[in-house]
């Protein structure tokens, strides 16, 4: 587990909502980096049909497909400086996709 650095709220961000195949989901920036398992990075908004990493419960992570991507209105996002990785975030704890792709982060 990596400590935070620094979050930099913003406020009245266009977000989206992303579902996973098996109800995963994520609420992100339209523009978060996202990376699927061939490393190709996307935009959130652009990742329909991607596969992105999945974390459930206490499981090792798993590649699942991004069934919807919807628009989730403006909200206030939070950019997190973790160092140089990736994290996890989700609507519900149980079950995070991997977001904020280490070399693109913006």
């Amino acid at each position: 587990m990596a400590s935070i650095h620094k979050v930099k709220p913003q406020d009245e961000v266009p977000c989206v909502l992303l579902t996973m195949a098996s109800g995963a989901q994520v609420i992100c920036s339209r523009e978060t980096p996202v990376t699927d398992s061939q490393g190709t990075v996307y935009e959130a908004q652009h990742c329909q049909r991607v596969k992105l990493g999945v974390l459930h419960k206490e499981e090792p992570l798993t590649w699942e497909t991004v069934e919807r991507v919807e628009g989730a209105g403006l909200r206030t996002v939070y950019k997190i400086s973790v160092g140089n990785i990736s994290y996890a975030a989700g609507v519900d704890s149980q079950h995070r996709v991997i977001t904020h792709n280490q070399r693109h982060k913006p």
